[in-house]
């Protein structure tokens, strides 16, 4: 036998046996007769491969290119790799026209492919050969075999899963919709090398999925080289996703829309308790835009201008009970009325007001000496499906009041300008006539405290207490690009803070000394952990790692009696929570499973594996930018072992 006929025949997960031979030769023996004449005419299809091989020289310079083999196999597969290149089934790839389809399963009717086509199956196991990426979850395996089918496609003229994309493109919303679901599952059965088991469509939907993201990213490039060089070399499968556009112009009815940057002038007058806007925001839309926008503002907000590209538009702010968005509770829609008659660039300008006391909301507060704004207030309209922002905000506000907040702060000709160009997802406002101070650097990190009613000891220990925490969690898990801090510390009571790029709000009036240094250290761990969905089961990545990071923190400083006096604590406060597996992130005992449960499974798994190991795979959690449980467990399972893998997950269920 030829070499490639002994590795397939020994290649995992393909059943290639003496006996699944005969099977298939005696109940497909008319088809694969056949077979045999048609597969002879492989050769006079050469040309039509080696010229898609050279496009992709063309298009990809770095390429490689391995043997194929061709073989009348037992229906395993239409194209693998194989130690010494590649494999094509030739009794899926090369029939003809007159072929007796009859024969065979439904599933392999419509999979069975004339040798006329013979490039194009050849041309998508050339781009697995020259594929990096390790895909992990379902995102990343649809993407990993769609790269091929849209790649195949550039360099062979023709699309080789045309069934499933005729179904798909007829259905491609709700194809998303349900792929969504179980994005970052590892079980593939609903989506791919599924044929045989599915009886409502086609069989690798998956594989119409992932061409559609690549083809997506391909589209929005400048330079398309590059795009096809990092189509074959994706690392962060999420990133690749929100890159491509590809949810949001589904999202948008086959727009993809994004905010690019905010221009605002704020006026605030704090004695009369009001705040007015005029605000231009930056759009760009690769289509019509839907005949509706919809975009986050308070409740109480009176609009007295609305235009895009200077025309007027009829617009709505919803007067529901419900807010619109659960971070935001005074929020509402606000609907524009396009008429889907404008594309390309769009300016929006819209001119508001409302009263600061409206504003007060959990983080965000109103007294007469201090001011607060922040996304959870809702004052300022956005689209959250829209993408990150840049921004540019120039405040008037009386004289004997200092500011600071998120961005750049600086104060220019008696006014108070926020910048950002780099795209945030909040703008972050203090102000306060009597704000003090302080800053300190230590290591390379500086770190400035803006504060009221403090006195300076208390001061002087947040902010060593921060430099600690920072220094301490960039020894553990590796840096970050943050090398600058500003925390605001708030007068208002309670325990509530929330942190962004480069700054930390605190709310830490009423606790003490142990209690602020959790909050600052849970809130710094949140420069490494943030990279989950915090709509999902998954925020216990960001926030049960944070609280375990703060806990380690604990330890470090205090001691092991005081770190395990916490962990007592926080295992009697959990006993009787359900388990974080699928968890649902809306519960009201989700803060107390994301802050109380998870710390304690991570303290026990600590247990397991050693504290040395433990500490070890936080930073590879950090470096390798896990987003998802998959992602993690499979993470554990590779650097330490299959029976922590499972450990994890019983207590994860548990």
């Amino acid at each position: 036998a030829s070499k490639g006929l002994k590795e397939i025949t020994i290649k995992k997960n393909y059943a290639f046996t003496p006996k699944d031979l005969c099977y298939v030769i005696i109940t497909y023996q008319s088809y694969l007769e056949s077979r045999r004449k048609s597969s002879q005419k492989i050769p006079r299809y050469k040309n039509k491969i080696y010229t898609a091989f050279q496009q992709l020289k063309t298009l990809y310079p770095a390429a490689t290119f391995p043997d194929f083999c061709f073989v009348i196999g037992v229906f395993g597969s239409g194209g693998t790799g194989l130690p010494s290149g590649m494999f094509i089934g030739a009794e899926i790839e090369a029939a003809d026209k007159n072929s007796p389809l009859v024969s065979l399963p439904t599933y392999l009717q419509t999979g069975v492919k004339t040798v006329d086509k013979i490039h194009l199956i050849c041309s998508h196991e050339l781009i697995h050969f020259q594929q990096t990426d390790q895909p992990l979850d379902l995102l990343g395996a649809a993407i990993h075999e769609g790269a091929c089918d849209f790649i195949g496609q550039l360099i062979s003229g023709g699309l080789i899963n045309q069934y499933q994309h005729d179904y798909g493109n007829a259905r491609e919303k709700e194809i998303w919709q349900s792929f969504k679901g179980p994005i970052h599952s590892t079980d593939y059965s609903k989506w791919l090398y599924n044929g045989g088991s599915v009886k409502d469509g086609p069989a690798d939907m998956g594989y119409y999925v992932g061409y559609k993201i690549c083809a997506a990213y391909y589209a929005r490039a400048r330079d398309k080289k590059k795009a096809l060089r990092e189509i074959l070399t994706i690392k962060n499968y999420d990133s690749f996703l929100e890159k491509s556009g590809y949810d949001a112009t589904l999202t948008n009815g086959g727009t993809n829309i994004s905010t690019e940057r905010y221009d605002m002038q704020v006026k605030m007058d704090p004695a009369a308790k009001t705040i007015s806007v005029k605000a231009a925001i930056t759009l760009t839309a690769d289509g019509l835009l839907p005949d509706t926008l919809k975009l986050l503002l308070h409740k109480d907000t009176k609009i007295n201008r609305l235009t895009l590209n200077n025309k007027a538009y009829r617009y709505e702010l919803e007067s529901s009970d419900k807010p619109a968005n659960r971070y935001m509770p005074e929020s509402r829609n606000l609907i524009i009325i396009t008429n889907g008659q404008i594309r390309g660039l769009i300016k929006m300008q819209i001119e508001y007001e409302t009263s600061l006391q409206n504003l007060k909301q959990n983080n965000s507060s109103f007294t007469n000496e201090w001011i607060s704004l922040a996304s959870y207030s809702s004052w300022y309209p956005v689209n959250y499906d829209w993408g990150n922002f840049a921004y540019k905000i120039v405040v008037s506000i009386p004289a004997d009041f200092k500011m600071s907040g998120t961005g750049e702060v600086l104060q220019k000709s008696g006014k108070w300008e926020f910048t950002s160009p780099r795209k945030m997802f909040d703008m972050v406002l203090v102000a306060s006539n009597i704000l003090k101070s302080k800053e300190f650097v230590d290591k390379g990190a500086r770190i400035k405290l803006d504060y009221i009613d403090y006195q300076a000891n208390k001061a002087d220990s947040i902010i060593d207490g921060t430099a600690k925490a920072y220094n301490f969690f960039k020894s553990v898990f590796g840096a970050v690009d943050s090398a600058a801090l500003t925390i605001v510390a708030t007068p208002r009571k309670g325990n509530s803070a929330f942190s962004r790029k480069n700054f930390i709000y605190l709310q830490t009036q009423d606790q003490d000394a142990f209690a602020t240094d959790k909050t600052i250290s849970h809130e710094t761990a949140h420069f490494w952990w943030n990279k989950a969905s915090s709509e999902d089961w998954n925020d216990w990545l960001n926030e049960g790692f944070a609280e375990m990071s703060s806990l380690l923190f604990i330890k470090e400083t205090l001691g092991e009696i005081v770190y395990l006096t916490e962990i007592n604590k926080y295992r009697n406060e959990s006993r009787d929570l359900p388990p974080i597996w699928e968890m649902d992130r809306t519960n009201g005992n989700a803060s107390m499973m994301l802050y109380r449960k998870v710390p304690v499974i991570l303290h026990d798994f600590m247990g397991e594996i050693g504290e040395t190991i433990f500490r070890k795979l936080l930073k590879n959690i950090h470096t390798d930018k896990i987003t998802s449980t998959d992602k993690l467990i499979n993470l554990v399972r590779t650097s330490i072992s299959d029976k922590a893998a499972e450990q994890l997950l019983i207590a994860l269920k548990k």
